[in-house]
């Protein structure tokens, strides 16, 4: 009989994390992350193509000054017509 599994499975297993104990390679990917997400990315899809938690890729993009979109639909003015 083997040994249970006891590996930590983590999103999709084709995604290797990268290493983010070094403060270069950190910043490079953070560098990297805002130039995505200034394309157009959302945090929801960099956190699924590069295997972080989004929480994550929020912090390294603010660690670069990234200036962050508002969540959630897009708010619309209300039409009150000609009631007012």
């Amino acid at each position: 009989m083997s040994a249970p599994d006891t590996t930590h499975k983590v999103g999709n297993p084709q995604v290797t994390r990268p290493p983010l104990v070094n403060s270069a390679a950190r910043r490079a990917l953070a560098i990297k992350l805002k130039a995505a997400y200034e394309a157009g990315a959302t945090t929801t899809s960099l956190a699924a193509e590069h295997g972080l938690a989004m929480h994550t890729i929020w912090r390294l993009l603010k660690e670069v000054d990234t200036a962050m979109r508002r969540t959630g639909p897009a708010r619309r003015e209300r039409d009150y017509g000609d009631d007012l």
